[in-house]
């Protein structure tokens, strides 16, 4: 099924989701990656908004998007701060999706929507998917919590901005299918 979600992934087992919106596509965790394929965010229409999880993490590559596109970054931001390279917008207060959760749970974060009639969930940096499909939280095995979320959420793909081969989880009928899609 194409949901309309492109990875962009790093060497370091790190990845970048662009997602393709009705009213504008999102670069989430867009600090996760120093390079994108500037020509197909073109051809999909540029990006609206990137998502970050902190300010210290932004790098030159955010500001080239801004520069190309006029992406702001959106993010939870206390005191707020400002960046000399990337004006900043502060999540449900100066910028407000509804179709959009981003929660923050003692400093993991994650970000929920649906896209293409599908709930999703993109996890953080604080989420690790290993290769055996368990997902940690520093060195805690927060599997079986996760995919009681999935489950009680209804949500159908999980994906991950760090892991360590494939990226992403399928929830169908109760049941949790690691997968790798580019």
């Amino acid at each position: 099924m194409n949901l309309g979600i492109h990875k962009f992934a790093d060497k370091k087992g790190t990845a970048s989701y662009f997602v393709q919106r009705r009213y504008g596509n999102y670069l989430l965790f867009s600090e996760n990656c120093d390079q994108y394929n500037y020509e197909f965010i073109k051809s999909k229409g540029g990006i609206y908004k990137q998502f970050i999880e902190n300010t210290d993490d932004i790098k030159e590559s955010q500001g080239k998007l801004f520069d190309i596109y006029g992406a702001a970054a959106v993010g939870h931001f206390s005191p707020e701060p400002t960046h000399p390279r990337l004006p900043l917008e502060a999540f449900n207060k100066d910028f407000i999706d509804k179709e959009i959760r981003f929660p923050e749970f003692e400093n993991r974060k994650h970000i929920l929507l649906k896209q293409m009639s599908k709930k999703v969930v993109f996890f953080g940096k604080a989420y690790y998917l290993r290769s055996d499909g368990r997902v940690f939280v520093n060195t805690q095995d927060h599997t079986q919590k996760l995919h009681q979320f999935f489950i009680e959420q209804g949500i159908s793909y999980a994906f991950f901005s760090h892991f360590q081969k494939a990226h992403l989880l399928h929830i169908e009928h109760g049941k949790v299918y690691e997968k790798d899609i580019h």
